[in-house]
């Protein structure tokens, strides 16, 4: 887990320090002779006004502010941010799922360890270790926890107002959870 923060805190920063090469100077000078030469009248009045409006934002917005709202219609930065966000997502969806297989691992590594050492020490495994070891959660209990999530993903999204019918992803363990709940009356 450290190692993870520690890459994405790398990638944040490397991003930061990314969008700062593409940091444009504003011009504090008058513009220079060579300029007003080469331009017509036309466009040495529009050059003006484009300097002028860059100074009059740049003194009401201070300067964190207006590198942010610079480099916000720059492509480069925005792709920039949405690849570290795409690579961030994928790396907790990966770590959410294999967490828990992760656990799960150990904890049959450490009943086999146990297993053995009875084994090895010729005694006889307890019938209590056994039964108690492969307890499967019932059908009733995996449909309530599969409509409650589903209930709750739906309802975040509906309060977020994500746009369209992307709530209803929310419904496939509902769909789901439902089924296991019609297994579970039809065993009894």
């Amino acid at each position: 887990m450290k190692k993870t923060i520690l890459i994405l805190s790398v990638l944040f920063m490397a991003i930061l320090c990314n969008a700062n090469t593409y940091q444009d100077t504003i011009v504090n000078s008058q513009i220079t002779k060579e300029v007003v030469e080469k331009l017509s009248n036309e466009e040495l009045i529009q050059l003006i006004k484009e300097v002028e409006y860059i100074k009059s934002t740049k003194s009401l917005i201070p300067d964190e502010e207006f590198f942010m709202i610079q480099h916000l219609n720059n492509t480069g930065f925005v792709k920039a941010i949405i690849i570290t966000l795409v690579i961030s997502l994928m790396i907790l969806i990966v770590l959410l799922i294999s967490i828990p297989f992760y656990f799960n691992y150990r904890k049959t590594r450490s009943f086999h360890r146990m297993i053995n050492t009875f084994i090895e020490n010729n005694m006889e495994i307890p019938g209590s270790i056994i039964t108690n070891s492969y307890h499967t959660k019932s059908d009733l209990q995996k449909s309530i926890i599969l409509i409650s999530t589903g209930l709750g993903i739906s309802l975040v999204f509906i309060l977020l107002e994500i746009g369209g019918r992307i709530w209803s992803i929310g419904l496939i363990p509902v769909v789901i959870g439902i089924g296991y709940f019609v297994s579970s009356r039809l065993e009894k």
